[in-house]
């Protein structure tokens, strides 16, 4: 949809660029049109960071959740084992 919104705007590859200057400024609306592209390819660039920052976040926040994973069936065994010295009987 992005292509065919902006056809027209964007210099075909091999084409000159005076060639391209004289289609763009006989056009009222090719400026509009190349300011829209680049607010969508800044718009496109920080989804990018975003998703980078989200990736990084997600390992980091699977490691937490490992390690908290880690110490309560630490913390588990510990009570368990603090129960099953509880329960022995007195020593005589």
């Amino acid at each position: 949809e992005v292509v065919f919104a902006i056809q027209g705007a964007y210099r075909p590859k091999g084409m000159q660029r005076k060639s391209w200057g004289k289609i763009l400024s006989s056009d009222p609306n090719a400026i509009e049109v190349c300011n829209e592209l680049t607010k969508l390819s800044g718009l496109l660039q920080s989804v990018n960071d975003i998703v980078r920052k989200v990736e990084t976040m997600g390992s980091t926040i699977t490691l937490t959740d490992q390690l908290k994973a880690v110490r309560e069936a630490i913390i588990e065994l510990e009570q368990d084992d603090y129960l099953k010295v509880k329960s022995l009987p007195a020593p005589k």
